[in-house]
């Protein structure tokens, strides 16, 4: 009997290992360069890779640099919701120098050419980077890493109901510079500039991590936990506004005429975790609110200064804590 056990136990156990590969099917490839694969457990198709193809490529003729200027993921393919985008679906960490593109472009009845980079290396969509993503009201989940090192991304938007946003999602994305949100899929009325979704809990690890380019965010009521490196390396930021349970507005991070150092009830957030903000050498006064009982190790860690690099020195003026801390890193 027990060894009858210990047999439906390991059948048990290998099935369940198994389910994930079993819950989806064959990639998709969508007519805009998504790529896809069907979710058979929710029914609903999961971005897993982009191929930009050629007619979306724009050739940047000053920086060399080949660009998709806007990319729109469909609300559904194949007659389902596109519900996810997965695992570093979009990251792109290849080497910037992999190739000179200038020896591969040459004019052709006055136009600017690819064709000897096509010659070449016969697809340039692998070079290809996007500038401005827009994300429909179907998708719930962003997994970790999906636009990591998309370097010329501008531009996000997508809707006030995702409810998560995976560790180091837009990490590197160092153009990125504006957040836009809808609601079902429509221009938000009253929306706040760079606001996060409502429908996410926390600030993932890592999620912004290294974007040199974004100078603002606002954070909604509904988180509760500011991650590891979340907002590390962030060189420009100077303002992050948090939405309190009331509807009013916390001032995180700012210059003296926007911190109130005596402004400390009615946030949300409880949780600010490791080197949070480290590096983010433009924020000039730091206000943690009273609802914060935990504060990670190097939260404002800040890199030692280059004369040749600005963007080591930091500014940071004043830091008041909260009363409430319990465990201070």
């Amino acid at each position: 009997m027990k060894k009858l056990s210990r047999i439906i136990m390991f059948v048990v156990l290998t099935l369940i290992m198994l389910l994930p590969a079993a819950c989806t099917i064959t990639p998709e490839k969508g007519s805009n360069g998504l790529i896809y694969e069907l979710d058979l457990l929710s029914n609903s198709y999961v971005v897993v890779d982009y191929q930009a193809p050629k007619d979306q490529v724009v050739v940047d003729e000053v920086n060399y640099k080949f660009l998709v200027p806007e990319l729109e993921i469909p609300s559904s393919f194949n007659g389902k919701p596109v519900t996810r985008i997965a695992k570093g679906a979009f990251r792109q960490v290849y080497t910037e120098t992999r190739h000179d593109y200038r020896e591969y472009l040459d004019f052709s009845n006055g136009k600017l050419t690819l064709n000897k980079f096509d010659e070449a290396n016969g697809n340039r969509s692998y070079y290809a980077k996007i500038q401005k993503i827009v994300i429909p009201a179907s998708v719930k989940t962003i997994e970790d890493y999906a636009f990591q090192g998309c370097s010329e991304l501008t531009d996000v938007v997508f809707d006030n109901s995702i409810s998560s946003i995976g560790n180091s999602a837009f990490a590197s994305c160092v153009s990125l510079d504006t957040i836009t949100l809808t609601d079902k899929g429509e221009a938000m009325t009253g929306a706040k500039t760079n606001q996060l979704p409502a429908g996410i809990k926390k600030v993932s690890d890592g999620m912004f991590y290294n974007c040199t380019s974004l100078s603002e965010v606002y954070i909604p009521k509904t988180v509760s936990k500011i991650g590891k490196l979340a907002f590390a390396s962030c060189s420009a930021l100077e303002d992050i506004v948090i939405e309190k349970a009331d509807g009013t507005d916390f001032v995180l991070v700012g210059d003296e005429t926007e911190v109130d150092m005596d402004d400390k009830d009615g946030v949300n957030v409880t949780y600010i975790d490791n080197f949070a903000f480290m590096g983010a050498t433009s924020m000039e006064y730091f206000n943690v609110p009273d609802s914060v009982n935990k504060f990670g190790v190097s939260v404002f860690e800040m890199p030692t200064p280059d004369v040749a690099d600005p963007t080591t020195t930091s500014s940071l003026i004043g830091v008041s804590f909260s009363s409430a801390i319990k465990e201070l890193g």
